[in-house]
């Protein structure tokens, strides 16, 4: 999901769905670190296979520039399958145009999952910054709908810990739609909280959960 923080900064989180990068978006530590994190060093701190109930699963860290046009068409069909009727009866809204311009965009990052088969899903997630600290924040883990349950999705989560860690994260943060009851149960029975920033408002249609790394 696009991301989103204080109701005072629904500017910023608006430029970075178009795909616009705002000077006070990023400090000067998080570009930095942007810049040493290469694709490599990711991989570092994920494993590279991990047998789950019996099945084998591949990973790949890679940035967005890295990916083939078969693993962007891939990762595209399955975000817009999974998400776009119900961001477009949200305040979010849908564009595919916009919405590509996120996902690929040079400061993404990609975890992208594999078996014997093929392609079973993929976490997107950029460095970032908030008013309270360096975020690593997960801007989309999407599964193959014939490949969900069987925890691959949370290992995927479980490879951004290491990763924010290793780089000096707060936390990692995330968006999920209230409707997305699935999404909610699943994130915060994998340690995310609703966090102290998410919009009270009875009206907002999604919440903000974070998990800290620094204790």
């Amino acid at each position: 999901m696009p991301r989103r923080r204080l109701s005072d900064k629904i500017r910023q989180a608006r430029a970075v769905e178009w795909g616009i990068l705002l000077d006070t978006q990023y400090t000067v530590n998080t570009y930095a670190t942007c810049a040493q994190a290469t694709a490599e060093q990711l991989a570092e701190s994920i494993l590279p296979s991990v047998v789950i109930r019996g099945q084998q699963f591949v990973f790949r860290a890679v940035y967005a520039s890295q990916l083939s046009n078969d693993e962007r068409d891939l990762i595209w069909n399955l975000t817009e399958g999974n998400m776009a009727d119900m961001s477009a009866a949200s305040s979010m809204g849908w564009a595919s145009g916009p919405k590509k311009r996120e996902l690929f965009h040079a400061q993404s990052r990609f975890i992208v999952a594999y078996n014997a088969i093929g392609f079973v899903g993929f976490t997107m997630f950029r460095f970032d910054v908030e008013d309270d600290g360096d975020v690593l924040y997960c801007y989309e883990a999407q599964i193959e709908e014939g490949m969900r349950g069987l925890g691959v999705g949370k290992q995927l989560l479980e490879f951004l810990v290491p990763i924010g860690k290793r780089w000096g994260m707060d936390c990692i943060m995330l968006t999920v739609l209230k409707v997305n009851a699935g999404a909610s149960r699943f994130y915060k029975a994998n340690g995310f909280k609703l966090d102290e920033y998410s919009p009270d408002e009875p009206e907002c249609d999604y919440e903000i959960l974070s998990m800290p790394l620094k204790q």
